[in-house]
């Protein structure tokens, strides 16, 4: 068999494979929302790349991102602090909740992080209007 011949049954083989796969269609929530590149980004709280720059995906400090961003959209889990007292919350794409440090044990369920984040009280405050006082924000 000469090269062109190999090269060709190559290519045309590789093509029918991945023709076959099947690829998975991000699937847009109350919270998620996928631009035109098909990237995820916060609906109710997106970045703003223009106004704070690519720091922080868009978001005007770090501890906004790790919300807005990384526990929100990316679904990691989160630890912060407040006042030196430390919160644990779970996120997983049907609710989020705060935890135990371990993750295992739920002690109050939200809805999603952006419901977390517009409603959780700490020291009579909600977490939204004390993002920026945090003393560390960490996703986990």
């Amino acid at each position: 068999m000469d090269d062109k011949k190999y090269w060709d049954d190559f290519f045309e083989e590789l093509n029918k494979e991945s023709d076959n796969e099947e690829h998975e269609t991000p699937v847009e929530t109350d919270v998620i929302g996928y631009d035109m590149l098909g990237y995820p980004y916060n609906k109710k709280y997106p970045s703003n790349v223009e106004l704070y720059g690519r720091n922080y995906n868009g978001y005007s400090s770090p501890y906004r991102e790790s919300l807005f961003y990384d526990f929100a959209v990316l679904h990691y889990d989160l630890e912060f602090s407040y006042h030196g007292k430390p919160y644990y919350c779970l996120s997983e794409y049907d609710h989020v909740a705060l935890c135990d440090s371990n993750f295992r044990e739920e002690y109050q369920r939200f809805d999603n992080a952006n419901v977390f984040i517009e409603t959780f009280e700490i020291e009579g405050k909600r977490l939204i209007e004390i993002i920026d006082d945090l003393d560390y924000v960490e996703p986990t």
